[in-house]
């Protein structure tokens, strides 16, 4: 009964608990007392249940438990709370260079309580299995009733459950208790057990029976948690016939499992919470500025956001984090090997040598169908947290290079092998952090806020991916089926949102894409991919990637200069005074909707400038899958467009006001486009394609682009450029005078859909059509339907004419002769 008073009748400061956690630790430890505490039953050890016998709120582990107490002492003070540290009221009034001693001092005891408190607990665990089990019990249970942590984003201080400080020292303690094993070495890894994860827990058990082995409230999160794969008997036939009664599993795997749930909780929701805090932040000073609000409003949130800094970006719990993760990652990559492979995951050499994407992944298959994707999406979100820290703690991610790695192994891998995690969005979400480690990942996102201004040293950067012999294997062919995956899920996402999901992925071919490796491996697939065409006509994933990814610049450049044109035409009414002549009603709306076009515009030049310069650049290194049959024309199309939209007689349209504040950038845009056609141009296919795009090609096009060129002070390109529309207007010649000579060419040797003469026909045996290989082609790059009925088409059903295809190359001869 003493003890149990303590917490609400003495510990009222953390100097307190301090003098408390002595007296915790002889109580806790010793046979008898222990015994007494930690399996007295509920009031004792574990909250009470509610008058109506309902289970306790999850507040009530932190307000009314022997360890809630300790757990509970934190930088950031909630309403009615006592014992926390005062490092707001500390804060107020300081001079701003004495703060980091404070933050310092209070680390200091943060440290040492979640340390004695680690301590305490492991040592009553070995006191008696009993023992073990009722705390490891505690832990679940105050996790299972503190779930909802996650629904509550929108309002932190929410009484019903346990406070943001006591999660995260929460989740330093049990990273503590995981010490011993963080190192992931095979005996390590084998500890953990994954189908743990699909056990059943016995819900008629309540936790007034928390004595009971019978009682496992994780269990449930665990087993009703969405895995990585899809679950088949496989999967769940080792388990399925396992009550929670009868699980037996060790200290590790209950540890491992606790640890993840309980980072999911308290860590990552606050590193949320402090990025929308460090943008209200920024909202709130600009507001200052414009004298909108009062300086104690900016104050105040300036005090809840060092609070928070403080114990957040703790370096002992962060330095543990990123270990737990390597763990996580390296025991990931271990079950997802053959189950013949005995390799070290953290054997990079070793580990490229095995053949990527896996053909065996029977194994993999069956754990992934046992692991909640919480447990992958955690270690993303964690490199997300710390990739965004304070330039203080920056220096974590140098400290720990060989983690950043061996996660970099584990996200090739899973990315590179879509049949180990279903959730299309998940692998995307992969791909993102995979983007963080770059060294230049601050060019390929939005800035949305000042974390994104805190970059990882580039040096460490730079060296993990050019030393990185296993990502030089898995990385490529991952970025290009993730890339085209997005487009494939069937999801009913905006096109915007997969934009958003793309971006890193350029960022990553951008930087990779020329490294000694990652460049060899491009080029291997890119070949093998008009290799595909050209032997069998079955569609590559790099061919679907460069038809997306052009798409891609299409949709974004037109809707681009489409929402530069309306600005201008707003931004012209206004100047010329047509506004003032409006209502006030009228005016405002006009108002509205130029800030509406400005906010869109910027994103959609900002994206249309990453897509168009990593187009670009692989058009530099990699011409024939660009000019082969199915990319041909669409490319010529592309580039004749823009290049006229930005050279042409229209280009004055899109000259807005300040083309920097909307990222629009048409100097650099034609230096890329023309870029493009001479690189392409040394397949001559190319160039004679040029003149033949009836839309938008002239004689005048190609005078008008260099004379911007000139503008340009591109002397160089310029002469390039003069270089190739020779040759281009040599061939146009050609073609008129071919064109004057041609005979009637008879019906059945046209294609239906661009009435040209074909080359290599093919039925399509689901409306008996007759079309060209190219052309059909090139439609199901996008749309897998028959053009004629929508009836399914795919490239392997197409019925090959080879008589009709003599026909027409002996017809094709005999004009040629005359």
């Amino acid at each position: 009964g003493f003890m149990h008073g303590l917490p609400t009748k003495f510990l009222t400061t953390p100097a307190c608990v301090s003098r408390y956690l002595p007296l915790l630790s002889y109580f806790l430890t010793d046979g008898i007392f222990s015994k007494v505490l930690i399996q007295g039953g509920t009031g004792c050890f574990l909250p009470q249940p509610m008058p109506n016998g309902a289970p306790p709120a999850g507040k009530a582990f932190e307000r009314d438990t022997l360890l809630g107490i300790v757990l509970a002492c934190s930088t950031m003070a909630l309403p009615g709370q006592t014992n926390s540290y005062s490092s707001v009221d500390i804060i107020t009034g300081m001079d701003v260079n004495n703060v980091p001693a404070i933050e310092s001092l209070l680390r200091e005891q943060l440290s040492h309580h979640a340390t004695s408190l680690s301590k305490i607990l492991v040592a009553s665990c070995r006191v008696s299995p009993a023992n073990r089990r009722s705390i490891l019990q505690w832990f679940a249970a105050c996790l299972f009733l503190n779930e909802s942590r996650l629904k509550m984003m929108s309002d932190p201080l929410q009484m019903a459950f346990a406070s943001d400080g006591f999660f995260l020292n929460m989740s330093h303690t049990l990273l503590l208790i995981c010490k011993p094993f963080l190192v992931p070495t095979p005996k390590h890894l084998a500890l953990i057990d994954p189908v743990y994860a699909t056990f059943k827990a016995d819900q008629s058990t309540s936790i007034d029976q928390a004595d009971s082995a019978t009682w496992h409230p994780l269990l449930s999160t665990l087993h009703g948690a969405t895995k990585l794969a899809g679950l088949d008997d496989s999967a769940t036939g080792a388990a399925s016939s396992v009550s929670s009664a009868d699980v037996r599993v060790g200290f590790t795997t209950e540890c491992f499992f606790l640890t993840h749930r309980c980072l999911q909780l308290g860590l990552l929701p606050c590193a949320e919470r402090y990025q929308r805090g460090d943008a209200l932040l920024q909202r709130l000073q600009a507001s200052l500025q414009r004298r909108a609000v009062e300086p104690e409003m900016l104050n105040r949130q300036v005090r809840q956001q060092l609070a928070l800094t403080t114990h957040l970006f703790l370096p002992d719990m962060l330095s543990l984090a990123m270990k737990f993760y390597k763990l996580t990652s390296a025991w990931l990559i271990q079950n997802v090997l053959p189950a013949d492979c005995q390799l070290d995951p953290t054997d990079l050499a070793s580990l490229a040598k095995l053949t990527w994407p896996m053909t065996d992944i029977t194994r993999a298959k069956r754990f992934m169908a046992m692991t909640p994707e919480f447990v992958v999406e955690s270690v993303a979100d964690f490199l997300r947290t710390v990739r965004r820290a304070p330039g203080r703690t920056i220096g974590l991610l140098e400290d720990h290079v060989d983690t950043l790695s061996t996660m970099l192994s584990m996200m090739a891998i899973l990315m590179s092998q879509k049949e180990l995690i279903k959730n299309p969005h998940l692998r995307a979400k992969l791909a993102e952090s995979v983007s963080l480690l770059l060294p230049t990942a601050q060019h390929h996102s939005m800035p949305i806020n000042s974390l994104d201004q805190n970059k990882m040293p580039t040096r460490a950067r730079e060296q993990l991916f050019l030393s990185h012999s296993l990502a030089k294997v898995c990385l490529p062919g991952a970025v290009l089926t993730v890339f085209v995956d997005i487009e494939t899920t069937g999801e009913t996402e905006q096109f915007e949102q997969k934009f958003q999901y793309r971006l890193p992925l350029l960022g990553i071919l951008e930087h990779v894409f020329p490294l000694p490796g990652y460049h060899e491996k491009f080029t291997a697939i890119a070949n093998e991919s008009v290799d595909w065409i050209e032997s069998s006509g079955q569609v590559h994933v790099f061919t679907r990637f460069l038809n997306m990814i052009v798409n891609d610049a299409i949709f974004l450049l037109d809707e681009a200069m489409d929402l530069l044109s309306r600005v201008k035409e707003l931004e012209a009414e206004k100047d010329t005074g047509e506004w003032e002549q409006l209502d006030a009603t009228a005016k405002r709306e006009k108002e509205q909707q130029l800030a509406q076009l400005q906010h869109l515009a910027r994103p959609h030049n900002f994206l249309a400038n990453v897509t168009v310069r990593t187009l670009a650049m692989l058009c530099s290194h990699l011409v024939r899958p660009f000019t082969c049959s199915t990319m041909l024309d669409r490319m010529v199309a592309f580039l004749n467009y823009f290049l006229k939209q930005l050279v042409g007689p229209t280009m004055g349209s899109l000259k807005v006001k300040d083309f920097a504040s909307y990222e629009f950038k048409p100097q650099q845009l034609v230096r890329d486009i023309i870029s493009m056609y001479i690189s392409l141009s040394v397949d001559d296919a190319f160039v004679r394609a040029v003149p033949t795009d009836g839309r938008s090609y002239s004689k005048a096009l190609l005078n008008q682009a260099r004379q911007v060129l000139l503008t340009l002070n591109e002397t160089d390109l310029a002469g390039k450029w003069f270089d190739l529309s020779q040759r281009i207007m040599d061939v146009e010649e050609q073609l008129l005078a071919d064109e004057q000579a041609d005979e009637e060419v008879p019906s059945e040797f046209l294609d239906p859909i661009l009435d040209t003469v074909m080359n290599d026909p093919v039925e399509l045996p689901t409306s008996g059509n007759i079309v060209d290989r190219v052309t059909i082609m090139r439609h199901l790059l996008t749309d897998q339907t028959d053009p004629f009925n929508r009836a399914e088409l795919t490239p392997d059903m197409l019925v090959p004419l080879p008589q009709l295809q003599e026909r027409i190359k002996k017809w094709k001869a005999s004009r040629s002769r005359d």
